[in-house]
């Protein structure tokens, strides 16, 4: 039975940024908002020996920015990241293509569930370097420098982008929000088919516990908190993903990595999650993160910081320039 068009994608349902029908996505999240969260979404994708993968999710900050799960980068080689690493924006499925309803829904047709027309298909950049991570601190984040290879050249003799549509750049968060909204691209068949599907959306509420890493003992001292959880409809390949404040601004990196004891930590409420949380989905907390003082010989997180603080950041320009 074909599955019929519905207005809300609701809290603990994960669909397309542009399925057909839908309005809302949760009770704080209008479609309009959700396409703009999306349109910085990118995919990381591992070209080696003349395949592809398509590993895991990532968010463009800046014309040549993109903040991913450093733990998505595997013991990949720099050599390897500078060469078979590489980026696409906007791998989603494009209005009046893609389909109604929810992935649950579509369980019995998972062809359906990621047919449609692409508004990209192939990588436009190429990552030339990791520039930043949150190692020191326990932080599961990665910063990379980006170059554009699918570029039109202009008369001014700069390299212009030209996206399948306009790129709203995410505004970073202070505060989370009740209902969170996370944008990634979560793998075809976590055990056959482990290539990311067209950008999708889920929303969830958030929920919090009081535990760091193990490995964060001076952080976990001075109280404050690395990860929160939220109870979106997540899988393998989202790491990496955005996760948004109901006011459309970046308050997270999904990392979903966590051990399910602490997935499953006690909420403001003394209570545990029932049904318990078998995945674990957790995601670093911007905020927190940079405001922590890094451990002693230097700044770790000053690019992060500079992002999320709105200061001047150096980061080398190509001379590249969008345009939409």
């Amino acid at each position: 039975m074909a599955v019929q068009p519905r207005p809300v994608c609701e809290i603990g349902k994960r669909c397309h940024v542009y399925g057909k029908g839908i309005q809302k996505f949760g009770t704080a999240f209008s479609q309009k908002m959700v396409a703009q969260c999306a349109s910085s979404s990118v995919q990381i994708v591992l070209r080696q020996n003349g395949t592809s993968q398509r590993l895991a999710s990532g968010t463009l900050l800046d014309k040549n920015l993109v903040l991913c799960a450093l733990h998505t980068l595997g013991d990949f080689s720099e050599n390897v990241i500078s060469s078979s690493v590489f980026v696409t924006l906007q791998y989603e499925l494009a209005p009046d293509s893609a389909p109604p309803g929810d992935e649950f829904q579509h369980y019995q047709q998972p062809k359906v569930w990621v047919s449609g027309t692409l508004h990209a298909g192939e990588p436009q950049a190429q990552v030339v370097r990791i520039l930043e991570t949150g190692q020191s601190i326990g932080a599961d984040y990665a910063l990379l420098l980006i170059k554009w290879i699918k570029v039109r050249k202009h008369p001014s003799a700069a390299n212009v982008i030209e996206p399948p549509r306009p790129i709203f750049y995410p505004k970073p968060g202070k505060d989370l929000s009740t209902e969170l909204l996370l944008i990634g691209h979560p793998w075809e068949d976590e055990q056959r088919v482990q290539q990311g599907q067209p950008t999708q959306a889920s929303v969830g509420k958030v929920k919090y516990w009081n535990q760091m890493k193990p490995t964060d003992v001076e952080n976990r001292r001075k109280g404050a908190k690395l990860y929160e959880y939220g109870d979106f409809v997540a899988r393998r390949g989202h790491s990496g993903g955005g996760v948004f404040n109901q006011w459309g601004q970046l308050v997270g990196v999904f990392n979903g990595n966590l051990p399910n004891a602490r997935a499953n930590a006690p909420g403001p409420d003394g209570k545990r999650p029932n049904p318990p949380n078998p995945f674990g989905d957790a995601f670093l907390n911007i905020r927190n993160a940079v405001h922590l003082n890094p451990p002693r010989g230097g700044d770790g997180l000053a690019i992060l910081r500079g992002w999320f603080n709105d200061e001047s950041r150096d980061i080398p320009d190509d001379g590249t320039v969008s345009k939409w």
